[in-house]
């Protein structure tokens, strides 16, 4: 049971028959304890992050693909039994093979009363990170760049001359947050990625500053670097 408190004056209390209620102190540890058995009813690979669920498993073999087929009706059938019923259209395929072709999966759809085949993306966004199925994360830099390109435009139409400190203060909140986010995951090892990073990370640099070419590469070599690549790539 729940009522909302606002300046004092309080609604009349309503049963909560399903789900948790938004906006409350416990509502999300209550989320945490509401969901905790749910790995239990898979034996796939299970990743849960607030009411974002990832099942995955290696295929190997036609044994595989029927175990993540079941995996997929066991968590139909705990989503009904709990009333948090999964978005159709937000459930994909990411097959992480570009040579492999993946299996059919289907969900049913308990709005319209039918079995939907899901949709097969070539890429999909992970707590900020797109992954694609080549594990290039092409889209991932591609998307850093574009932010990069807009961040420098904004600050060139913003400021028409920099000073040490405010260059060093737009670099370290525009530009590194940008690189540095999850980077040991998607560290390029590609050099056309490399390269294209570091041509952007240059149109950085300021065109109207008191600071000359050498002083200001000195500046940034000072500024702890940010590492664009790692010693082996895991894939």
């Amino acid at each position: 049971m729940a009522q909302v408190i606002v300046n004092g004056s309080a609604s009349s209390p309503r049963d909560i028959t399903s789900g948790i209620s938004q906006g409350s102190v416990l509502g999300p540890v209550l989320f945490v304890i509401f969901i905790n058995d749910l790995p239990e009813e898979v034996q796939s690979q299970i990743y849960l992050f607030t009411d974002d669920t990832k099942i995955y498993c290696q295929i190997n073999s036609e044994e595989d693909i029927k175990i993540l087929k079941s995996d997929r009706k066991a968590l139909d059938e705990w989503s009904r039994k709990w009333l948090l019923l999964l978005h159709p259209d937000k459930c994909k395929v990411l097959n992480l093979d570009k040579h492999g072709t993946p299996a059919e999966y289907c969900m049913t759809d308990i709005g319209r009363n039918q079995e939907i085949k899901l949709e097969v993306c070539e890429s999909e966004k992970e707590l900020g990170i797109w992954m694609d199925s080549d594990v290039s994360f092409e889209k991932h830099i591609a998307g850093k760049v574009k932010k990069m390109n807009r961040n420098v435009g904004i600050t060139r139409c913003t400021f028409t001359y920099l000073y040490e400190e405010t260059f060093l203060l737009l670099y370290n909140s525009q530009v590194r947050p940008n690189l540095e986010y999850a980077n040991p995951v998607w560290s390029p090892y590609k050099v056309k990625h490399k390269e294209v990073l570091e041509i952007c990370t240059a149109a950085c640099y300021p065109t109207n500053t008191n600071l000359e070419g050498p002083k200001l590469r000195g500046m940034i070599e000072e500024v702890e670097p940010v590492h664009l690549s790692v010693p082996e790539s895991p894939w």
